[in-house]
């Protein structure tokens, strides 16, 4: 089986730039969103930050709602970037060991308790709203969904 037939409809729609769309999908493959603080999440929505360190894996694997969380990661040495907005859609296309390699994907070098390096690909601008952030990976309800522009 190759990458585009293990593809939800969401994800094929989404990559071929005719998304994001969760159209005709079952109730499980609504988007997932995660917070993510500043700058990193305004670098992951720029396309330069293509990994993100978290100490936790997940299985989950499709469209994610990159949005801002209200705190700053302290000592980056980046812009700053809106906070307590959605950014963007990525694509999760995997969740593996970090390694010292991903440092330039993950714009630093992963600290000892961020293990797991989440493949985040195919960044996509969204409408802003506002967003109050939350912990692990969650999922975006009604209003947020239609305020950044997923069909539903």
């Amino acid at each position: 089986m190759d990458d585009q037939e293990r593809m939800t409809k969401a994800e094929r729609l989404y990559v071929a730039g005719q998304g994001p769309s969760h159209q005709g999908s079952p109730a499980r493959a609504r988007p997932k969103a995660l917070s993510v603080r500043q700058p990193w999440a305004s670098l992951i929505a720029s396309g330069r930050k293509s990994i993100e360190l978290r100490s936790w894996a997940t299985t989950y694997r499709g469209p994610l709602l990159v949005c801002s969380g209200s705190a700053l990661w302290r000592g980056a040495d980046y812009p700053i970037g809106p906070r307590g907005v959605a950014l963007c859609w990525v694509r999760l296309v995997d969740v593996r060991e970090a390694t010292p390699e991903d440092e330039t994907a993950a714009c630093l070098l992963p600290p000892p308790d961020y293990r797991y390096a989440w493949v985040l690909d195919s960044p996509r601008p969204v409408r802003e709203a506002s967003v109050k952030g939350r912990l692990g990976l969650w999922t975006p309800d009604d209003a947020l969904l239609e305020a950044v522009g997923w069909e539903s």
